[in-house]
Formats: C-alpha cells, sequence, structure tokens
C-alpha cells in the first residue's frame, strides 16, 4: 500500500477501538496514518465487555476471542419481570483482549500508533485530523462544540470461583436528576461478578447502595471503575477534522454501548473519505432516528413496567443494536 497523489495523511487522535478500527480501515485504502495516544499502552476504559455478535461483520472475530455468547437478558421491573431475548445475542469478552486484537488489526495494516503523546491543539503536517478521543474530548473543545448530556457508567468488580452464568441481569432505574433514566445489572464472567449503575451523575452512588441493601449483596471491597457516557450526537462541520465514537456522543440511548455503533459510524466515514461533510450527513441521517427510537423506546418501556407492567409480555426479541 504505498502512498500516491490522490492519497491523504490522516491523524486520528485516541488509540481506542473505534480509532483503530477506523486506522485499519484507512491503511486498507492506502492512506497514511498516525493514531496518537496520550497513555502508554492501549486499553484501561471501562466496559462492560458486551458487544452484540454484529461485532463480527466488522472485524474478523474469532470463536477464541470472547468468553461465551448470551442470548438473553433477565430485566427486573418494579412490578414486573420481562426475559428479553437479543438478536444477534451478545458475546463476553475480556475488554483488554479485544483492545489488543483490534491493536493488531491496525499494527499489521502499517498504522504508526504513538504512545504518551497528549494532542492539545490541532496536529501540523495532516490532510485530515479525526478526533476519536473519548467521552471528554479535547478535539470537540477545540471545535468549540457544546458538550453533550453525559451519564456516568460505574462497574464494581468482585472476585469469585463459580463458573460464568449464562445470564445478565438488569433492574430499570427512574432518578430526580437528568437524564432520568439508567438501570442497574449484574453479570457473572469467568473469575468475577461485574455490578454496574448508569445514570445521571448526582445520585447514581445512593441508589446503587438501595439497591445493594435491598438485594442483601455485600460486595466487600470491589475494583471499581467509573467513565462518562456522552449521550447526544455531536459532528462539525469541517472539511479537514471531524469526530467518531464517544467524542461524537455515539452511544446507545438504552444501554450506553457505543462500541457497534463507533465501528458502523467507522465504515460510514472511510467510505465517505476525505469528504468529512458527506461523512456527517450520512452519520447523522443514519443515527439520528435511532437516537430517537431509543429514547422513545426508554421512555415507554420504563413507563410500562412501572405503571403498566401487565400490558409487558413475559419475553420479547429485539436487536441489541437497535438497527
Amino acid at each position: 500500500m504505498t502512498a500516491d497523489a490522490n492519497k491523504e495523511r490522516v491523524a486520528i487522535i485516541g488509540a481506542g477501538i473505534t480509532g483503530l478500527y477506523l486506522a485499519w480501515r484507512l491503511r486498507q485504502k492506502g492512506h497514511s496514518v498516525v493514531v496518537f495516544e496520550k497513555k502508554d499502552k492501549i486499553g484501561g476504559k471501562p466496559c462492560t465487555g458486551l458487544v452484540s455478535e454484529r461485532i463480527k461483520e466488522y472485524m474478523p472475530i474469532g470463536d477464541g476471542l470472547y468468553q461465551r455468547r448470551v442470548e438473553s437478558v433477565l430485566v427486573h421491573f418494579e412490578k414486573k419481570d420481562v426475559r428479553i431475548k437479543v438478536n444477534p445475542a451478545y458475546l463476553v469478552f475480556e475488554r483488554r483482549d479485544l483492545d489488543n486484537f483490534v491493536y493488531n488489526l491496525a499494527k499489521g495494516a502499517g498504522a504508526e500508533i504513538v504512545f504518551n503523546h497528549e494532542i492539545k491543539e490541532i496536529p501540523d503536517g495532516f490532510d485530515r485530523v479525526i478526533g476519536c478521543d473519548g467521552a471528554q474530548s479535547r478535539m470537540r473543545r477545540i471545535l468549540s462544540l457544546s458538550e453533550p448530556v453525559f451519564r456516568l457508567g460505574t462497574q464494581y468488580f468482585v472476585g469469585n470461583e463459580g463458573p460464568a452464568i449464562e445470564m445478565i441481569e438488569v433492574w430499570p432505574k427512574k432518578f430526580d436528576y437528568s437524564p432520568k433514566y439508567g438501570f442497574i445489572w449484574k453479570v457473572q464472567k469467568v473469575g468475577e461478578t461485574e455490578y454496574g449503575i448508569i445514570g445521571p451523575k448526582e445520585d447514581g452512588a445512593k441508589e446503587f447502595e438501595i439497591f445493594l441493601d435491598k438485594q442483601k449483596v455485600e460486595l466487600g471491597s470491589p475494583d471499581v471503575k467509573a467513565a462518562l457516557i456522552p449521550q447526544e450526537l455531536k459532528l462539525p462541520k469541517s472539511e479537514k477534522i471531524t469526530l467518531l465514537g464517544d467524542s461524537a456522543g455515539m452511544t446507545k440511548p438504552t444501554t450506553g454501548g457505543g462500541i457497534v455503533w463507533g465501528l458502523k459510524a467507522g465504515d460510514i466515514l472511510a467510505d465517505c473519505f476525505p469528504d468529512f461533510l458527506k461523512y456527517r450527513r450520512k452519520a447523522r441521517l443514519f443515527f439520528l432516528p435511532k437516537i430517537l427510537k431509543g429514547k422513545i423506546a426508554v421512555f415507554f418501556s420504563y413507563f410500562l413496567g412501572r405503571f403498566l407492567p401487565f400490558l409487558l409480555p413475559k419475553t420479547i426479541s429485539v436487536d441489541p443494536d437497535l438497527f
């Protein structure tokens, strides 16, 4: 893949999954790609490691890379339990393994990845610059875009000696602060059980303590991780600079997950490249209806679960990515 007059020199800010995936895609098209990462290694982002099986449509994921498939989620509404069958199924990853896999794809394709390099201004010497630098994106601030609405996701990991259970449990919650909707989850993995809560920053910890008390769960001294989750699409009107993934608020209103949405956006960007304005139009056309659909689904499911549970079937089949 040699550069020529029709190829671009591209800077990608952030070596998360979306940034590395885009680096891989652009290298396949012959562009010169440099990925800048402020940390000294990849990975470390808080994540449940639950990704829909649709990820296999984007990358050559082998069965040995994930721990297991989960085909349903048990949702404990206030007055009724509902089993949600997810199609495609969830794959349970150790996030570190998935990060390393995408890193090797990008590196193997010839992308240059520079660690310990924090970008504080638009880098010189590049034809295009793409911000993939997370929820608190510096590139978004450089572009003078307003901050998105944030939810806070917090994970609590407790070791266990039992086998992984083929079930994910969720407890929907309505909060006093905005955004008002969130949930608590429980996922048992190999060697550990993960609890977590996603909701507004103001009272999530209090709600989680109430939940543990009601469930008679004692976590002891868990390993705790937390991250902000953007919930509002932000894309600049720029021909040279754009955003992708969490930096652009590409997360699902239902679960807060963003990996598959980020990969889909990476494909849209790679197909439109180097026309960032076309990418903006196509990404907005694709994601905005799904964001609206997700918000409506969240409102009605919480409302029915709380006030009209008899209208909810015992089993529902859904697409976890809202595609």
